[in-house]
């Protein structure tokens, strides 16, 4: 898969899990969860860095999850959580583009 749809789905992977993103570019995204408030222990505040590199024929990704100082009992480590969803996004994106892939061999109509 070329490296803007592992991208793109880096991108997809990290919102649906409650991300919000900061930064997004060639080569890393980055976002975080909204602290919440008035809750004991807290929760949110959490950061997420998706490192994108060409490896071979196709892309490296490392991810790495933070947490905040603030609200530590609460929060969780989000990175198996993005990779879960990267993985499923990544895989319906090559479902969808497979049949639009031409036949080698065969001209597209």
């Amino acid at each position: 898969m070329p490296e803007s749809g592992v991208r793109l789905a880096a991108q997809e992977a990290c919102v649906a899990a409650g991300f919000r993103l900061i930064r997004a570019d060639e080569a890393a995204i980055e976002g975080r969860r909204a602290p919440l408030w008035g809750v004991p222990f807290g929760s949110g505040g959490e950061a997420i860095r998706v490192e994108l590199e060409r490896a071979g024929g196709g892309t490296e990704v490392l991810i790495v999850s933070e947490l905040s100082f603030f609200g530590t009992l609460g929060q969780q480590h989000l990175d198996r959580r993005v990779a879960e969803l990267l993985d499923r996004f990544v895989e319906e994106n090559r479902s969808l583009e497979s049949p639009l892939a031409p036949v080698p061999g065969e001209e597209r109509r």
